[in-house]
């Protein structure tokens, strides 16, 4: 054979081949990346797109028309979006430092070695479990009776001890530590599991040569186990913010936004404008603004953790 239609032949075969591998890889990936698309990209341009129209599907005779970024602008003029702002960050301050002080404290109780040497420890962590594992639309119906005014029963025992009962959810002074009670209840044990996993990680030989050196334990926790566990503390607290900060079904089904805006978070703020009075655009404009507060506070929490402890 020629050696120029046989070298000729060698690449076509090449070519072919790299197609087919090709060919191979899209066939594998093609399915993932049309159901992203869909159920991700999609909406989020779509939304984009809504947040820069004006459009009430209740009042379709108002049209669809391009208004730029004047909802956005209209956003920062309305107080009601200033407050359930507001209400959103005191939400989420609040119940992510109490889920990592009381989540941080129960993960150094249970790996400390008098607990782990017990068989008991194998009960405890399957119990802490449990909350985590219980939709959050039926955590709040569960709290919603048991914290009720008139026959739930956390008031049905502080009236055993002579105390008067209490305006859980209905009170607009309450509402909200309510619902960061709720929250705490249930997503405590993923801190817990999380930092238990990273104690357990963490090298042994650093503790025994300290102990030989003469550090105390308060010592060893804080020039030992809180600089190792800073990129675990870093992942558990972005994922608790996420979470926080986009709160709807929880907060929708005790208290409903209420009483009055005391737990009108930003979901449940977009929801009654998009859903109850139709108004998409503004709505679309508020959960844009939402993805912002999110990324700002992950942003923030990632530069605060490069510097040292």
């Amino acid at each position: 054979m020629n050696p120029r239609m046989r070298d000729s032949s060698l690449i076509l075969g090449k070519a072919v081949s790299m197609t087919k591998n090709k060919l191979t890889v899209l066939l594998f990936i093609g399915p993932g990346l049309a159901v992203l698309f869909a159920v991700s990209i999609f909406p989020l341009v779509y939304s984009l797109n809504l947040s820069l129209h004006r459009w009430n599907i209740i009042r379709p005779y108002y049209g669809y028309a391009f208004v730029g970024f004047k909802n956005f602008v209209n956003l920062f003029l309305d107080y009601r979006f200033i407050e359930s702002l507001k209400i959103t960050l005191y939400f989420t301050g609040g119940a992510v430092a109490i889920e990592f002080i009381f989540g941080l404290g129960l993960a150094l109780l249970l790996s400390s070695e008098e607990i782990r040497k017990k068989e008991i420890i194998r009960i405890i962590r399957s119990v802490i479990l449990i909350p985590m594992m219980v939709t959050p639309v039926v955590v709040g119906l569960i709290w919603r009776y048991i914290l009720n005014e008139h026959m739930g029963v956390a008031n049905y025992f502080l009236s055993l001890v002579g105390m008067e009962g209490l305006k859980w959810y209905s009170s607009p002074t309450s509402a909200l530590p309510t619902v960061v009670l709720v929250d705490v209840w249930q997503w405590t044990p993923f801190v817990v599991i999380v930092l238990l996993a990273g104690i357990a990680s963490l090298p042994t030989t650093l503790y025994e040569v300290s102990e030989i050196d003469g550090a105390s334990a308060w010592q060893q926790f804080v020039y030992l186990t809180l600089p190792l566990l800073k990129p675990i503390i870093i992942i558990v607290l972005l994922f608790r913010i996420i979470d926080c900060v986009r709160i709807f079904d929880k907060v929708y089904v005790l208290t409903k936004g209420g009483p009055g805006t005391a737990t009108n978070v930003i979901s449940i703020y977009a929801y009654r404008t998009g859903i109850k009075y139709g108004n998409i655009s503004y709505a679309a404009a508020l959960s844009w603004i939402l993805l912002f507060v999110i990324l700002g506070l992950c942003f923030l929490l990632i530069k605060i953790g490069r510097w040292e402890i």
